[in-house]
């Protein structure tokens, strides 16, 4: 009876762990082993989901370029305080891209981009319906979330690729777009501001954000580290705070909002 009830046990416990590493691993059965290609039927939409999810990014970081001037005369404001939202947007981007690729190695790299798209299209929408620039500059800050876009989609398109070639044929794809787009997105970034308003440019990188929160969920496997440390949220804030407090004495600092005649 006795080595009956071990028996008995062994097997729950050898059943539980079965059952526990299926559940660990079921997000990554679809991807192949090392060395092996991923199908067509699998990289077409990893890609089309890893390009739009850039492609947004990218439109944040260079298509208002052609609407700043617009965007002084409409808002009020000065060239120094436009400026001052568009250097918000760019150091957000900066401080996001410190642990969002780290978070996203915890719990999930698609669900890490999947909620960065999602802020984007919310500080899109807020950026769109800006009546003043204090406004605008809270919108670009939270658009800046998207900063990780690139890091990010790389390692998840390294994790999903394990053949070294196809890897590297499809990460140049990735990169050359990213930044390749730059020159079209500019005209378009002029066209839409004449034709229809600054506030067009916030539609449409809210609207292409939008397609990669979709294109994301359902074309990119989810991934995630095998290290399951908890996020030292402590360090995070202190590699956030201590640019600021590392600036030279001699740097005065900045107001806002910016006075004329002030810089």
């Amino acid at each position: 009876m006795r080595w009956a009830s071990i028996g008995e046990k062994l097997g729950v416990v050898a059943r539980r762990g079965v059952f526990y590493t299926a559940r660990m691993t079921m997000t990554n059965t679809s991807l192949p082993a090392a060395g092996r290609k991923l199908p067509t039927s699998q990289v077409v939409p990893l890609m089309t989901a890893l390009l739009v999810a850039v492609f947004a990014f990218q439109l944040n970081a260079s298509m208002l370029a052609p609407a700043l001037a617009t965007m002084e005369t409409e808002l009020s404001a000065t060239t120094a305080q436009i400026g001052m939202t568009q250097t918000a947007f760019f150091t957000a981007a900066a401080l996001f891209s410190l642990f969002m690729p780290r978070w996203g190695d915890l719990i999930g790299r698609r669900k890490v981009l999947v909620g960065m798209m999602v802020v984007t299209v919310i500080g899109s929408v807020v950026a769109a319906l800006a009546t003043n620039v204090t406004m605008l500059f809270i919108g670009r800050v939270i658009q800046g979330v998207s900063g990780p876009t690139v890091a990010l989609t790389s390692v998840m398109l390294r994790q999903a690729v394990r053949e070294e070639r196809q890897f590297a044929f499809l990460v140049g794809i990735l990169t050359s777009v990213n930044g390749g787009i730059a020159g079209i997105d500019a005209l378009l970034g002029g066209w839409l501001t004449d034709a229809f308003g600054f506030r067009s440019l916030f539609w449409v990188i809210g609207a292409a954000a939008l397609i990669a929160v979709f294109a994301v969920q359902f074309g990119v496997p989810e991934t995630k580290s095998d290290q399951l440390q908890p996020m030292d949220w402590k360090g995070v804030v202190g590699l956030v705070v201590a640019p600021p407090r590392s600036s030279p004495r001699s740097t005065r600092p900045a107001r806002w909002p910016p006075r004329t005649g002030s810089w």
